[in-house]
């Protein structure tokens, strides 16, 4: 029936395991948890192991070497032994004492469909954390904490790993990209395929809560990683116009490389600004400025962060004109990117794209909620 697969790295889930454990056999069906350690530190595989040995129908096997998310998501679906497959991030807690029970209820419901998934969504705790947590927190509760029926508009763009039942058969179409070895977009990416081959999701209100909160210097570190998975994305042309519309942070940097004197102000911004804006972030927990340093940043990477010498007049006038150009891009970035339909098409390479017309569609910028 079920096989409920946690990828677990450097995090303790006796609570998590303890809490599904419970609800499972409840439910009288006939179920699995297995652990999969991508070669956690010692402490957490040696505790994490132990619940293996406690309570019947618990798998645990560790990784010899750190294999990354998405191949070890994709290890724990070829071992699991039932036909629906709940993949659950380790630092996830139960929300609902009937989680399971609503996601057996969604399987009847839609097991007609041969291939399918149903994403319960992500929660987050109403109290505020420390200052050190609270750039993640926030981040969490505006852009990932959403209801089922604002997530169902755009079923994809909605889709993550975090807390998703996902029936066995669609392994057997797509599997997670074990290229993306490091944190980001993987999911993203993940979610762009299951559209190209029409397999759908499905969305219901059975939210777990992401207990695992990142000070916000480390989330700003793991943001810039997983925009350089962006950026490689991009040249192993694997972004495509289907993934860019899913994608508000990539859309908004297509928008402004086609306006050459806007994407030069952006980036001369963030080489004056930008370890003060990450000072900034550190304390200040402001999603518009978050906005803009991930623009600032991918706009600096995307052009191999090759920087001229300025003289001091130069600089001078670049400082006023970045102020002006910023704040044009600080209204892109208040936005949302709709695109007109477009045909499939391979993305250009990055030094060509500002030359290349089929790279750019019609765009829309209806106002972005936060």
């Amino acid at each position: 029936m079920l096989s409920v697969l946690i990828p677990v790295y450097n995090h303790f889930v006796k609570a998590l395991v303890h809490d599904l454990h419970q609800q499972l056999t409840k439910e009288a069906v006939p179920f699995e948890i297995i652990l999969g350690d991508d070669a956690s530190d010692i402490q957490y595989s040696r505790t994490n192991e132990e619940l293996a040995e406690l309570q019947n129908n618990i798998i645990y096997f560790k990784a010899d070497q750190n294999l990354g998310r998405s191949k070890m998501r994709n290890l724990l679906a070829s071992r699991a032994q039932f036909d629906y497959l709940l993949f659950i991030d380790c630092d996830a807690n139960i929300k609902e004492h009937n989680y399971i029970s609503n996601y057996l209820k969604a399987i009847e419901k839609y097991k007609s469909s041969s291939c399918f998934l149903v994403n319960g969504g992500v929660a987050y705790r109403k109290e505020k954390p420390a200052s050190d947590y609270r750039l993640r927190w926030r981040y969490g509760i505006h852009r990932e904490q959403i209801l089922a029926e604002i997530r169902e508009k755009n079923p994809y763009k909605s889709f993550t790993p975090f807390n998703v039942l996902i029936s066995k058969s669609v392994f057997s179409i797509l599997t997670f990209d074990e290229s993306i070895t490091s944190y980001g977009n993987e999911d993203t990416l993940f979610g762009n395929e299951l559209q190209k081959k029409n397999i759908p999701i499905f969305h219901i209100n059975n939210a777990l809560y992401h207990d695992g909160l990142e000070p916000n210097q480390l989330f700003l570190k793991k943001t810039e990683i997983a925009i350089d998975n962006l950026i490689k994305l991009w040249q192993q042309e694997k972004i495509d116009a289907t993934f860019i519309r899913n994608n508000r942070l990539f859309a908004t940097y297509i928008y402004c490389r086609k306006r050459k004197i806007l994407l030069g102000g952006i980036k001369f911004f963030f080489l004056i600004f930008s370890s003060l804006l990450k000072r900034l972030l550190a304390k200040v927990p402001s999603l518009f400025w978050f906005d803009v340093y991930k623009l600032g940043y991918l706009v600096y990477k995307s052009s191999n962060g090759l920087v001229k010498e300025l003289n001091f007049q130069r600089k001078a006038i670049m400082f006023y004109f970045s102020f002006i150009t910023v704040s044009a891009a600080s209204i892109i970035l208040t936005k949302s990117v709709a695109f007109n339909e477009a045909p499939p098409i391979s993305p250009p390479s990055i030094a060509g794209c500002e030359k290349s017309s089929s790279a750019f569609w019609a765009l829309q910028l209806p106002p972005y909620r936060i």
